[in-house]
Parts: structure tokens; sequence; C-alpha cells
């Protein structure tokens, strides 16, 4: 399932970072896909098109990633604190998403 909707995965991930994204090499990447995954899990008929709710979960996913990111590069060059990091994403390697995505159906 998750396969089948890879092109879909990377077209929000896309827009969303206005870029290229690719598949070997971009953290953007690895959150969208588990992002799509927690959007498979939580989905409920009622909350309307699926599309626009996992879009949506990528999107928020990808705007929290963003946020500490830059929070982190401001602590490095000295001119922030450094922020709580309570991400609620799992860190994953290529090969457990490679998995995971073999065994959501």
């Amino acid at each position: 399932f998750i396969e089948k909707h890879i092109p879909f995965i990377i077209s929000c991930i896309s827009k969303f970072t206005g870029r290229y994204v690719s598949i070997e090499n971009d953290d953007e990447y690895s959150i969208g896909m588990i992002a799509f995954v927690e959007a498979i899990e939580k989905y409920k008929e009622e909350k309307g098109d699926f599309y626009a709710f996992s879009r949506l979960v990528i999107e928020s996913r990808l705007k929290n990633f963003s946020n500490i990111t830059f929070r982190i590069i401001r602590y490095i060059s000295g001119r922030g604190k450094l922020p709580r990091l309570n991400m609620r994403l799992p860190l994953m390697n290529s090969m457990e998403l490679i998995t995971l995505s073999h065994t959501v159906v």
C-alpha cells in the first residue's frame, strides 16, 4: 500500500520544501514516510478524504522537523536556546522504513 503512494508522499514533501526530494538521503523523505504510516494508523473515514488527511499529517511533521532543525542551528550559532526535543517521530534508518512499508497493509 505504501509503495503505491510514494509519488504522493514525495509530492507532499516537495510542495512543502519547494525542492526535489531524494529518497536516498533526505531526512524529509524519512519523516514523510513515517508521517504517512501515522496517517494510515490514525485515519477514520469520518475525518474526510484520506489524501487530505495524510497531506496534513505529513506537512505537520515536516513543520515540526523544520522548527527543531532551525532552533538547533540557532543554538549552535550562539543565537538561541537549546530546544526541547519532544518530537513524537521515532528515529528510523532506511532499512527499518523499507521493512515497515512492507508490513503495513
